[in-house]
């Protein structure tokens, strides 16, 4: 997460490669761009980027003012929550 200012023609898959890529638990088909139209009022587009990288969908060009939001998905998130308290409590090997 964060702020990172882009410079020049900029892609969707270039600005999530900026911030590092996205992480295990991001909801890569349900990237959103925020954008203003004309008027400045916020228009929100849903991005697949898992379309992007299979060539199904082309890669978005950023324009000034874009802003990316890579929503977390719930259960991705649970089940790793759940992993890592287990993971104190899961010992690996023989019992004795």
């Amino acid at each position: 997460p964060g702020v990172f200012p882009v410079a020049g023609r900029t892609t969707l898959l270039q600005a999530i490669a900026l911030a590092e890529g996205t992480d295990r638990v991001a909801k890569e088909d349900e990237v959103v761009v925020f954008r203003p139209d004309s008027s400045g009022a916020m228009r929100a587009y849903v991005v697949d980027l898992r379309a992007i990288q299979r060539g199904d969908l082309a890669d978005p060009v950023l324009v000034g003012e874009d802003r990316v939001v890579v929503p977390r998905s719930g259960s991705a998130v649970f089940i790793r929550e759940v992993t890592d308290t287990l993971r104190g409590f899961v010992r690996f090997g023989p019992l004795y």
